[in-house]
């Protein structure tokens, strides 16, 4: 075996941490962390290169981005390019990657039973790499496709914007999407190719001194080592230096700028950055954690109070990042009000006005001991996360193994060491020679902004700040006083003890411990993590919260102002691991605490008090009315893949009102003032609480925190009527009957359209045995419906299938976002369900039993921490199922089921007995479809659908890729006489299938879209809609709940 070398096995690590942890480096200088978990049920692995963006070619931008996607296409070892996706579908595990700036870091997760497996597979990307000629075209597309999935979202285009406007000496000024212009048109143009460009860029940049690898698994450090030496010692190594960038990206030129640019959505900022100092280095002493934790407070005293006192602002953050070795910027963003945009000049000297204040007053200890404690105990208690996530954190933290000791890789978080000078010298670079001003909003007339962002075509202007601002900011001599400093903290946690023990059969569900008419309080003492955190959940059943659009709406902001007035005790809270929510529900409203129990029953106090005793002022609730609105017009600017879900669920769900619906209340002259104050003044008429207590608890205590919630509402409601207390129901949608959805997305500039196909196929209380077929189905299904609709038929970058449950009914989906009309998606959708028969009838047994195998996987995934249980817990609680044992019952079923019954089901209720809603979020402006495209459709489609016509060893492999490339190469006339076709066919293959492709070809060109497309009867009155589609019966337990009831010989123990 080839040799390595022990780095360390000594690593600092939670107090709960039952990980083994070892640092190896091979012989060739890649280094690795091994870690032993003996519990886990999901192994896991990620490779950092440190290669990222910053590493593309001038002339190619994009191109490492564009490596990480072709890089999954195929190895010399595993040449068929889906070998690696359906190794880890069938064996319960997914994979990702994503490219930064200075790396691109690659991750799998599956069963741990398979992790030797797939790290063969997944060692052979930076090993022996194909970079299939057949699948680069492909992958460009792919890459194109992910950044116009981005052009419309703010974020993305305000980043690229704040890039273009660094210095063009550093690479942080450059493209690093990449897209179908980069990486296709101007390099062909150029002579260049792409492939050949990228196997030269690989072989000079991939190297194994450059990697850091982390495998997680259930296997002893010995085997991982083996594992990983065996696997991994063949990655090439060529010493290559560490990047390093000498030039600033930001200097004097672009100093003292203010940039002011126009967003897609309705929002405004003010953006001050400073250039810093890089204390990586100095990650012990935190002087960016002290400044961030300042600046970004929002206390009284703080900036933030201030902002909002004066009504300018609703929100404000403030942060250092490392743009590269030796430069890092802070920011401090605001988010404004109209009042603040019309005052920006004087947020900004306000913001220099708090700095001095800082700059004066010396560096407070007490403050960085606040903040060392905090981290401390944040580190000591941490639990553990998933597999993936977390192997993928570590490998990417490796790569700051010159400045953290692998001592220290998982407590680099923790602020340890207290120096008042650094602190200071920190500071200093916050003066008013030392930063560039942002203000982003819709108000800016195009006049005003002439000049246009190259890839995302923001529109901006760049000018000086104005020599009033800099000469008032010079003049500020010593703090107005109108700032303060932090005050201590009340919520910081002093007691940690544990109140249960550790059990070997830990409680699979929680006691029942109080029941009336007024509430029901569930509880569940943490006996497997032994941490000193807890969990509330309490759901205000309240009949008219959110009876109509109107009251929903209503709910809404009378939450938003509740939030509001509460912020300054909650960010203290928040701070040190104590947090709070409350959110509109389904017929009512929601509280979740989370945390360290020491300190929580003291915020529990607080907000029940707040929440039935808050009034909101009339001048708050005008600022945050327009928030509110702003916000709800906004989701119809966002990506509209994450806009369609709310669309189905409103369509499917009794009483499920749509954005649109309550945002109609907001634009009207009905949403006044009084009529909140009128609605909240009769919120707490009637009221049923639910409650789930779960952690570190005793019973006596549990009981007594839900008593302090049930006296306060109690002292202002009167209990619900026995038939009142009913549960949501959903639309039971009739057999045999398709209904569609269409509604023309807001965003004029946006190019893609969504579709989401649902199909209805039971009820969750009565059909069990359905919604487990249903859950075996999306597992089967996953990986070739990824694979044709994205991979081969290249329809958008977001392609999804799965299970969608409503509140009383499921069913399967697939989801597609595509620049393509959507009435084509669904039509390819339907011939991808359709060709899913032969799918399934050719899998063999041996494959059947794998994907029976993964799903049981993830149905008894062990549970990794509190937060997870609670979950578990709620959810089961909140449908009014209460079926905590319902991944054990699946299970025994999904044992019973064959494939010869999943077939039968598939064909008989998936295909035709079933009832279907196609919901179609449709672009203003639809891509017209190419008849090359449609050719490259038609191909593979065909050779789906004649797969009997062709030999059993043939494959859908490299042979389809190369029919699609002679698609884009021929005219098509040429490719009509399908001559060369032939020569990547075996001889055996009759001439009739060539002649039925050439028609099949002819046909879909002529007729693209095929004429019965869109399905379904098209929903104009929703009301309508749902008031002929009958409803199903309200979920109920599904078993008696005295069985949850606490037992004495348990009540004891508690």
């Amino acid at each position: 075996m080839p040799q390595y070398k022990v780095i360390t096995e000594t690593i600092d690590k939670p107090d709960l941490d039952d990980r083994h942890y070892r640092v190896v480096e091979l012989s060739n200088s890649l280094r690795a962390l091994l870690i032993h978990d003996p519990t886990t049920d999901k192994a896991a692995a990620s490779l950092d290169v440190n290669v990222g963006a910053f590493h593309d070619p001038h002339n190619l931008p994009g191109l490492a981005h564009f490596c990480e996607h072709l890089l999954f296409m195929g190895t010399e070892k595993y040449p068929l390019e889906n070998e690696y996706s359906s190794f880890l579908s069938k064996n319960s595990g997914y994979s990702n990657a994503y490219t930064s700036s200075q790396d691109t870091n690659y991750y799998f997760e599956v069963g741990y039973e398979h992790l030797d497996g797939a790290l063969d597979r997944f060692a052979q990307f930076f090993i022996s790499p194909l970079f299939d000629k057949s699948c680069k075209d492909r992958e460009i597309k792919a890459v194109d496709s992910e950044n116009k999935k981005n052009l419309q979202n703010d974020n993305w285009r305000f980043h690229q914007l704040e890039k273009s406007l660094t210095s063009t000496k550093h690479p942080y000024n450059g493209f690093s999407t990449g897209n179908y212009q980069t990486l296709g048109e101007i390099p062909e143009k150029n002579g260049l190719d792409v492939r050949e460009e990228l196997i030269s860029w690989y072989n000079s940049h991939y190297s194994a001194n450059l990697m850091r690898l982390v495998v997680l698994g259930r296997e002893d450090l010995d085997t991982l080592t083996e594992w990983t030496v065996k696997r991994f010692s063949d990655v090439k190594n060529t010493d290559k230096p560490r990047p390093y960038f000498p030039d600033p990206p930001i200097t004097s030129e672009q100093l003292l700028k203010l940039v002011k640019a126009k967003p897609v959505m309705e929002t405004r900022s003010l953006e001050l950055t400073f250039t810093v100092p890089d204390v990586s280095n100095k990650w012990e002493y935190g002087p960016a954690r002290y400044a961030s934790h300042l600046i970004g407070h929002e206390g009284k005293g703080s900036l933030l109070y201030h902002f909002k006192t004066k009504g300018w602002a609703n929100g404000l953050s403030a942060g250092a990042m490392r743009i590269s070795k030796g430069y890092s910027v802070f920011v401090i963003e605001i988010e404004l009000t109209p009042e603040g945009f019309k005052n920006y000049e004087t947020a900004i000297f306000d913001c220099f006005d708090y700095i001095k204040l800082l700059t004066t007053e010396p560096p407070q200890e007490w403050i960085f001991e606040e903040m060392k404690q905090t981290s401390s105990f944040r580190f000591k208690f941490q639990q553990k996360g998933g597999a993936a996530n977390t192997v993928s954190k570590l490998s990417a933290a490796m790569q700051k193994d010159v400045d953290v000791p692998y001592k220290n890789l998982l407590s680099s978080g923790i602020t340890r060491k207290w120096d008042a000078d650094l602190i200071k010298d920190y500071l200093s670079h916050f003066n008013a020679s030392n930063f560039k001003v942002s203000l982003i909003s819709k108000e800016f007339g195009s006049e005003e902004l002439p000049l246009r962002e190259k890839w995302y075509g923001t529109e901006y202007n760049i000018e000086p700040i104005s020599p009033e601002i800099l000469s008032k900011i010079a003049a500020i001599g010593k703090p107005s006083g109108r700032f303060q400093l932090l005050t201590p903290n009340e919520f910081i946690p002093t007691k940690f003890d544990i109140v249960g023990t550790k059990s070997t059969s830990p409680a699979k569900e929680p006691y029942l411990i109080q029941s009336d008419t007024f509430s029901k309080t569930w509880f569940k003492q943490d006996d497997q993590f032994l941490v000193p955190k807890s969990h509330i959940f309490v759901k205000f059943n309240l009949p008219v919260a959110t009876l109509t659009p109107f009251n929903s709406a209503m709910s809404s902001l009378f939450l938003d102002l509740l939030e509001d007035e509460l912020n300054e005790m909650s960010y203290e809270a928040d701070i040190v691991g104590l947090s709070k929510s409350f959110n509109v529900a389904r017929d009512g409203i929601s509280l979740e605490i989370s945390g360290y129990n020491d300190k929580m029953e003291v915020l529990l106090h607080k907000l029940i008090d707040a929440f039935v005793s808050f009034k909101p002022t009339e001048e708050r609730f005008n600022i945050l009315k327009e928030r509110s609105k702003r916000l709800m017009k906004n989701f119809g600017f966002s990506t509209p893949y994450s806009q369609i879900g709310q669309h189905t669920s409103s369509l499917i769900n009794e009483r499920a009102w749509s954005v649109d619906e309550q945002l109609s209340f907001y634009e009207s002259d009905l949403f006044t003032y009084q009529r909140l104050t009128n609605f909240v003044s009769t919120l707490f008429d009637q009221c049923f609480n639910e409650i789930l207590i779960v952690g570190n608890y005793s019973l006596p205590k549990a009981k007594e925190l839900a008593a302090l919630i049930n006296s306060k509402i109690k002292a202002i409601s009167a209990p619900l009527a026995q038939s009142q207390y009913t549960r949501g129901r959903s639309l039971k949608l009739p057999v045999g009957q398709t209904f569609r959805f269409e509604k023309i997305l807001d965003d004029p500039a946006n190019i893609n359209s969504c579709i989401e196909y649902f199909i209805q196929l039971g009820e969750i209380a009565s059909e069990r045995r359905a919604k487990v077929l249903v859950d075996l189905l999306a597992q089967v299904a996953h990986e070739p419906c990824f694979n044709r609709l994205r991979t081969k038929e290249q329809l958008g970058y977001v392609v999804f299938s799965g299970v969608r449950e409503a509140r009383t009914t499921f069913g399967f989906r697939i989801l597609i976002q595509s620049e393509r009309p959507s009435p084509y998606v669904e039509s390819r959708i339907d011939a991808f369900l359709q060709s899913l028969v032969d799918y399934i009838e050719r899998m063999d047994e041996a494959e059947y039993v794998k994907h029976v195998n993964g799903l049981v996987s993830k149905k008894t995934q062990k549970l990794k921490n509190l937060k997870e249980e609670f979950s578990r817990f709620w959810n089961s609680i909140a449908t009014g199922f209460y079926d905590f044992d319902k991944r054990a019952a699946d299970v025994e079923i999904l044992k019973t089921i064959t494939k010869a019954e999943l077939l039968e089901f598939y064909k008989t209720k998936v295909l035709q007995n079933n009832g279907k809603l196609v919901v179609h979020l449709n672009a203003q402006t639809t891509s017209a479809l190419s008849w090359t495209k449609i050719a490259q459709s038609s191909i593979m489609n065909y050779i789906a659908l004649k797969e009997d016509d062709l030999p059993k060893d043939f494959t859908l492999g490299p042979e389809l890729d190369k029919l699609i490339t002679l698609v884009e190469d021929k005219s098509i006339d040429d490719l009509l006489s399908l001559h060369e076709f032939s020569e990547l066919f075996p001889k055996s293959v009759s001439p009739q299938f060539f002649s039925g492709l050439t028609e099949y070809i002819k046909s879909n060109i002529a007729n693209p879209i095929p004429k019965s497309y869109p399905k379904g009867e098209l929903i104009t009155d929703l009301g309508d809609f749902k008031s002929k589609i009958p409803l199903t019966s309200a979920a109920y337990p599904l078993r008696n709940l005295s069985d949850f009831e606490l037992k004495p010989e348990i009540e004891a123990k508690l």
